[in-house]
């Protein structure tokens, strides 16, 4: 089972995208968490981002994450950009330590290149409620006092990703229809 913080798994996907020479966003980076996080429990291994995902009208963030990038707004993050955290220890901004398995690394690498051809607005289309149900997500999103709220994991594995449950040799194809 895998339980890992935003930061650290961000920065293995900005990796991956440094790797590829390919732009990302912000919205991306989220996008591709949300992916990651519903491919996990469809796969039976639980959680992978510790941090609850909430439902916005744009599709689901990370609230940590979305604070931390706000600056670049929905500009391409530049290439050196990682995700950083305070480390107690030595009283310093540090990037976030990525996780080291291979299994996940194997995993995370896997959802980066199934997304990789999608454009994020159509990665949006794909992880907005109901793969794409905006008046859904606007009603629902009115219900919270804050105009956000959280998205359980019951609802990720079962509303969002309802063709991500095949057998992983099987997802590619499956993902490509949802949108």
């Amino acid at each position: 089972m895998w339980c890992f913080p935003a930061r650290c798994l961000a920065n293995v996907f900005l990796d991956l995208a440094e790797r590829d020479k390919a732009q990302i966003t912000a919205q991306r980076l989220h996008r591709l968490l949300y992916v990651a996080h519903g491919m996990s429990l469809a796969d039976g291994k639980g959680r992978l981002v510790a941090e609850p995902f909430l439902a916005w009208q744009e599709g689901p963030i990370l609230r940590d994450l979305f604070d931390h990038l706000l600056g670049y707004g929905s500009s391409f993050l530049p290439e050196s950009v990682r995700v950083t955290e305070f480390d107690p220890d030595t009283c310093s901004i540090i990037a976030s330590p990525k996780p080291t398995g291979p299994e996940l690394l194997r995993f995370l690498t896997e959802v980066h290149d199934i997304c990789a051809p999608f454009s994020t607005a159509r990665l949006n289309g794909m992880t907005l409620e109901k793969n794409g149900g905006t008046i859904s997500t606007l009603r629902r999103l009115g219900k919270h006092p804050a105009g956000h709220r959280l998205i359980e994991d019951s609802e990720i594995d079962l509303e969002y990703f309802p063709k991500a449950m095949r057998p992983l040799k099987q997802r590619e194809s499956a993902f490509q229809t949802l949108h």
